[in-house]
């Protein structure tokens, strides 16, 4: 057998296993979808694709033009996942930059059940892909045997696999496009600017490590990075301005109604009266911090995201110092 056919091979067996492990994802998201549910205002609701609902709906008024920021467009999401108003329970408003949009119309186009299964089986997929081969490159370089790390990565992440994953939400995506800045920027700079940009589509948990990545590509006079992040930043936003309007106000505004501060984690925050929750953001002071602490803190409420021993701000923080 030759060089070239034994290459052909394995590229097939890695390509069986990759339509295995995605069609594996998205049966456990389709099995759970009418079974994994909980107690809401007006029924039952769904905890399966529950973070996805907001940027889904919200891409889909934009579309017709509106701001996803107005409350018309939060009642719609609270109707999507409640049945009706939201009440006493999450308000689950749109809280991303909406640049996202561009990245989401084609899930926006789907029925909302084939949408999170979509997107939430390619993100278990990539998680998956992205912790293997980390436990390579650790292997390689530390002579550590990979199944061993792949066990361990596997227990330390999935927690936040089983909730960001199957909620469907936007941190792991953003933790996604800087391993892929890391991974390509030596050989393909302009690839992991553009990478880069995609770290911020949801900036509150991941515009710490992008600012000092920037700062780092300044400061070697690395063009083609630059290139490829304010390429890519300028079309989402420009995209997004046509669709909405100028949406910046409006954005910040919600931030400051909701307390997504990036600088530190544990922000207390309250948009409806009486509801109130630790909302873990990722940094590295938060990720230093947080391994310190020596028992498990959950505040169940409305707002379903707790404070862990390691929060899910090791998303990004723990893979920056890494690289």
């Amino acid at each position: 057998m030759n060089n070239k056919t034994a290459f052909s091979k394995k590229l097939l067996q890695e390509i069986i296993k990759d339509i295995i492990l995605w069609s594996s994802a998205a049966f456990l998201i389709g099995w759970f979808w009418n079974s994994w549910l909980l107690a809401g205002p007006h029924g039952p609701y769904r905890w399966i694709g529950l973070d996805f609902v907001p940027f889904w709906v919200g891409v889909q008024e934009m579309v017709k033009g509106l701001n996803p920021y107005t409350p018309e467009v939060t009642l719609k999401i609270q109707e999507a996942i409640y049945g009706g108003p939201a009440y006493s329970y999450d308000p689950m408003m749109f809280v991303y930059p909406a640049w996202l949009f561009a990245l989401f119309i084609p899930f926006s186009m789907l029925p909302l059940q084939w949408a999170v299964i979509l997107y939430s089986s390619t993100l278990i997929y990539g998680l998956i892909k992205m912790i293997s081969n980390l436990a390579s490159l650790w292997s390689n370089a530390q002579g550590k045997i990979k199944f061993i790390w792949v066990g361990l990565l596997f227990v330390g992440s999935l927690p936040f696999l089983i909730i960001s994953a199957t909620k469907g939400q936007l941190g792991y995506v953003s933790l996604l496009g800087l391993y892929l800045s890391q991974r390509l920027w030596a050989k393909k700079p302009v690839l992991a600017g553009t990478a880069l940009a995609l770290a911020l589509i949801k900036p509150t948990v991941t515009v710490i490590p992008v600012v000092g990545l920037l700062g780092w590509a300044l400061y070697e006079k690395n063009s083609r990075i630059l290139l490829g992040f304010t390429g890519l930043m300028s079309l989402l936003s420009s995209v997004s301005f046509i669709a909405s309007g100028f949406w910046l106000p409006e954005y910040l505004q919600m931030l400051s109604i909701t307390a997504e501060c990036p600088y530190s984690g544990g922000c207390k925050f309250s948009a409806n009266p009486g509801i109130s929750s630790t909302h873990s953001i990722s940094s590295p002071f938060w990720f230093i911090v947080s391994s310190w602490q020596s028992k498990i803190k959950i505040e169940p409420s409305g707002f379903h995201q707790p404070s862990w021993p390691v929060s899910p701000s090791f998303q990004c923080a723990g893979f920056m110092i890494y690289f």
